[in-house]
C-alpha cells in the first residue's frame, strides 16, 4: 500500500480517509477451511463491539447475507483492521487480487484509466 505521497497511477483505489477491514487471501482460505467446523462461541479474540461491527459488515454484502452464524464467525475471525489517511493508495488498477476489502467507515475514490 503506497503512502499519500506516492505518484498517481492511471487507475487506483485511493482512500479519502477511511478505515478498512481486510480479509487477506490467507485469511479467506483459513476461514473457508474452518467454516465446516462447529464453533462454540467466537473464533476470534475481539471485544464484542468490534466483533459486532465486523459481523454487520459481512452481512451487508449480498453474497455473505445467508451465511450461518458459524460461517460469519469464521470470516470475522480472519479479518484484519486497517486505518488509512486520506490519499493513501489501497491498490492499483491491474494489481492481482490479494484481499477482499470491506469499507467500515469513510470513503474511497476509484480511478479507472485515470478517471473517477
Amino acid at each position: 500500500i503506497g503512502g499519500a505521497g506516492a505518484s498517481t497511477p492511471t487507475g487506483a483505489f485511493r482512500s479519502l480517509g477511511c478505515r478498512l477491514v481486510l480479509l487477506s487471501r490467507g485469511g479467506i482460505a483459513t476461514a473457508l477451511r474452518e467454516m465446516s467446523l462447529s464453533f462454540s462461541g467466537s473464533s476470534c479474540a475481539l471485544d464484542p463491539l468490534r466483533y459486532l461491527e465486523r459481523a454487520v459488515l459481512v452481512k451487508r454484502v449480498p453474497i455473505f447475507r445467508d451465511l450461518s452464524i458459524a460461517q460469519t464467525d469464521g470470516l470475522v475471525g480472519a479479518m484484519e483492521r486497517l486505518s488509512l489517511p486520506a490519499g493513501a493508495e489501497v491498490f492499483r488498477q491491474g494489481d492481482a487480487a490479494e484481499a477482499l476489502f470491506f469499507i467500515a467507515s469513510g470513503g474511497v475514490r476509484v480511478l479507472v484509466d485515470g478517471r473517477i
